[in-house]
């Protein structure tokens, strides 16, 4: 760091700081005190006489990693700070610093999900750790920050749930560490593969590698897990991982899992120990593979530098014998023998640039030999969506990018489970969808917001699609039912209902104010059951009946909506309507009610009250209005009460239980039904 007093004719040294200059280094001058001058990265510096002597910041400011300081030109003590954890606040100078937790900007690199009912998200953040939290809390305020759980420190990447027991949670942090974790003991074991824990380490090992081990600045491990000090043994040079490596449990059995560095190793027995199921997958490039003097003047090597590594994983959920891997140095391999002979089908890909990041690889759950690719190339200043279709095992390849939106590299792609047809990915801007295997695309954004979605994940029993955001933390897209059960020839009928799925009437609890609205609330789903119906030709201005029908009752209930051209979604509330003769019984009730007390009250004032209802009473014929009836009742009468229910209850509307309904969906001519399933919540069990 230099000062200058002369418009740069001379200079002066200041400080020697060099904490990733390119990633920080930040400097601010007060601007109402040039001598305090403040040295804005993660070793955050602070001078108070004009760059003669430096002091390192003793705020408290629940983060590191700081990008930008603001300090407010008429009063320096209020400051604006930005931080790899969010956005601070401190208004004297420091003392205090306020967190601004009610925005959701977490940076996601990838996430997972369990099977609990309703089902937890698990995920990485840059420079905020691993985090679960629940998909539904049942709150009534929302999605607190408190129902989320911090599982593990570091920059977080991969995160799995064992879909078998949602206590086992595999996480990764940066560089290559895993550990699996129980989530409600916080018993945890770690489990990178090293020499004692791969049982064929000698089979691979070449004590001549020619590289030394690399060489980090900030020393990573797995004590960034739980901060403890773990000293097991390390592999040695010549495997590499990736700041981000994959970790992935077999769709077959969730014992086994595959972690990836420069070779893919595979465990089945949940990390106790690992066999190597490959050589080296990548180009193994002598100039790229150790970083250790990257940073020029200012070396600067996290682990992020680190190059010619696997960063995509996959076994096929067809055959566990068929396992892709994709390289950050343009390669993509596969096997089809459980790792014994390994196929590079990189350059068969028509027009895809060498080299290339390899964002994901997907085989098809549909279809044996196909498997779905894509590329981000911005690191070589190319955006373009680079996606690819294999049918063959990567022998021949189709470019299925088509009208992509340009400028927006992919960093996921992902098929429908159910509908082979049904593609999602998602880019630099959002996300985009394909009903016809790639051939087109169209944005799926609604609310979604303009942000990069580095994973995607379609939840396997109710289907839906979950969006890890780099920037705007997790979304989530409820039932993707009307997407899986489209046709093309829908687009010549009338309209179409799709089968819903079996409604859940969640509960609604309320745990009391327990956290500020200063703090973020997350959404849960919205409350109902989704009716998803398709018009090709709605008009401005129309609107659509929606009739509900019990199988085994006579209860009904309607309602109205605005439809559109496209798809619509409607929501069903559980309310069922009073029938003629309920709310006939429940009039004769009241009535006997007002007998009683005509035959009681004795003043003249009251017995005029009670003409007066007596009209309303016979002039009602809706529940309300009963119920105001009843109401005027408690509020001048309760002295003449004659023992317990004497009043009677207040006709409250009818909900729904679990069983099967009839719903029919009416829009001009078109008479649209479907049989809908309601179950109770499965806390009630």
């Amino acid at each position: 760091m230099y000062r200058s007093d002369d418009g740069g004719e001379s200079w002066k040294f200041l400080l020697k700081h060099h904490i990733r200059p390119y990633y920080h280094g930040q400097i601010e001058i007060d601007p109402l005190d040039p001598n305090r001058i403040y040295v804005v990265s993660r070793d955050f510096q602070i001078s108070t006489d004009g760059g003669k002597t430096f002091k390192e910041r003793r705020w408290q400011t629940d983060g590191g990693d700081d990008h930008d300081l603001w300090i407010a030109p008429y009063d320096n003590q209020i400051m604006y700070l930005a931080t790899d954890q969010g956005l601070r606040l401190t208004v004297d100078g420091g003392k205090s610093v306020l967190s601004f937790n009610n925005m959701a900007i977490g940076q996601y690199y990838a996430i997972g999900a369990d099977m609990r009912d309703p089902y937890w998200i698990v995920g990485g953040l840059q420079d905020n750790g691993l985090w679960t939290g629940p998909s539904n809390s049942r709150e009534v305020r929302g999605i607190l920050n408190e129902h989320n759980a911090w599982v593990g420190e570091g920059d977080g990447f991969y995160s799995q749930a064992d879909p078998t027991d949602h206590r086992t949670l595999y996480l990764v942090n940066h560089v290559g560490f895993a550990m699996r974790l129980n989530a409600e003991t916080r018993e945890h074991q770690f489990i990178t593969p090293n020499p004692e824990t791969i049982l064929n380490f000698r089979e691979w090992a070449d004590p001549l590698f020619p590289d030394y081990m690399i060489r980090y600045t900030i020393y990573p491990g797995e004590h960034w897990f739980y901060y403890g000090d773990e000293e097991r043994p390390k592999l040695p040079a010549q495997f590499r991982f990736n700041w981000n490596s994959p970790l992935v449990l077999s769709p077959k059995n969730p014992h086994t899992i595959y972690f990836a560095g420069n070779h893919l190793f595979k465990s089945t027995d949940r990390g106790h120990t690992w066999r190597i199921v490959s050589p080296d997958l990548t180009t193994n490039n002598p100039a790229w593979r150790n970083p250790s003097q990257s940073g020029g003047l200012s070396r600067s090597v996290t682990g992020g530098e680190n190059h010619c590594t696997i960063v995509t994983v996959a076994e096929s959920p067809l055959d566990e014998a068929v396992v892709w891997a994709g390289t950050d140095d343009g390669n993509v391999q596969v096997t089809r023998n459980g790792g014994v002979h390994w196929t590079n089908v990189e350059s068969l890909m028509p027009g895809a640039p060498r080299y290339a990041w390899v964002s994901r690889v997907s085989p098809s759950a549909h279809q044996a030999g196909r498997c779905y690719v894509s590329l981000d190339n911005h690191r070589y200043d190319d955006m373009h969506p680079y996606v690819y279709r294999t049918e063959d095992f990567g022998r021949t390849w189709t470019d299925i990018s088509a009208n992509l939106p340009r400028g927006s590299s992919v960093y996921v792609i992902r098929e429908d489970p159910v509908n082979p047809d049904l593609l999602f990915v998602g880019h630099e801007g959002g996300i985009h969808f394909s009903l016809d295997g790639g051939s087109s695309w169209l944005p799926l954004m609604n609310n979604l917001p303009t942000v990069a979605v580095y994973d995607l994940l379609i939840h396997p029993r109710e289907g839906d699609l979950i969006a890890g955001t780099h920037g705007r933390s997790i979304w989530i897209l409820d039932d993707l039912s009307p997407l899986r059960q489209w046709r093309p020839e829908l687009a010549s009928t009338p309209g179409h209902f799709f089968t819903p799925k079996t409604a859940t009437k969640w509960l609604d609890i309320n745990t009391g104010r327990k956290q500020p609205f200063f703090e973020f609330r997350g959404e849960n789903p919205y409350p109902g059951a989704k009716l998803d119906f398709y018009l090709p030709n709605a008009a401005s201005g129309d609107t659509a009946l929606i009739t509900v029908r019990e199988l085994a009752g006579p209860h009904t209930f309607s309602f109205k909506m605005p439809v559109q051209t496209g798809l619509n979604r409607a929501f069903w509330n559980f309310r069922l309507e009073r029938t003629p003769e309920e709310i006939k019984e429940y009039q004769k009730q009241l009535g006997r009610v007002l007998n009683r007390l005509e035959q009681t009250v004795q003043a003249e004032q009251q017995k005029i009250r009670l003409g007066a209802i007596r009209e309303d009473w016979s002039a009602a014929r809706t529940p309300r209005a009963l119920n105001e009836v009843r109401a005027m009742l408690l509020e001048g009468f309760t002295v003449y009460a004659e023992g317990p229910g004497f009043f009677g209850k207040k006709m409250e509307p009818l909900e729904a239980g679990a069983g099967s309904y009839e719903v029919e969906i009416e829009i001009k001519e078109a008479r649209l039904k479907q049989l809908l399933h309601v179950r109770e919540d499965p806390m009630k069990r």
